[in-house]
């Protein structure tokens, strides 16, 4: 890019290829969280995971292993989000039943409890 010469298309390309690798070094970044909690925090493993762009390499290196975590997230988030609602911590079930759904947008069990209303306290 510093050279002077370089026409307006080699320049975009150029450029574009700077872009990718700064995109691919932070998506490293989010892999190393990724693969340092996936087996202790899977809450921050997943948001790492999300964090790294749809396109990256090291999002589809892990894969394999942020789908075998996604099912038990959900479940343990399911079963947080039906306790808050149960005790009456209406924000918290609220946060538990989005975080569901942001990593499975399609989960029935969850958008059932997103239509139930949380109960008011007596």
């Amino acid at each position: 890019l510093a050279m002077s010469g370089l026409a307006g298309p080699s320049r975009d390309q150029a450029k574009l290829k700077v872009d990718q690798a700064r995109s691919e070094q932070q998506a490293r970044i989010q892999f190393q969280r990724f693969m340092g909690n996936k087996d202790t925090d899977v809450d921050v493993a997943v948001a790492a995971y999300r964090d790294m762009p749809e396109s990256s390499y090291y999002r589809q290196q892990a894969r394999s292993d942020y789908e075998k975590l996604r099912g038990g997230y959900v479940q343990d988030h399911l079963e947080r989000a039906e306790a808050a609602r149960d005790n009456n911590r209406c924000p918290d079930f609220k946060s538990q039943v989005q975080l569901i759904l942001d990593v499975d947008p399609q989960n029935q069990k969850a958008m059932e409890l997103s239509k139930k209303p949380c109960p008011k306290k007596d």
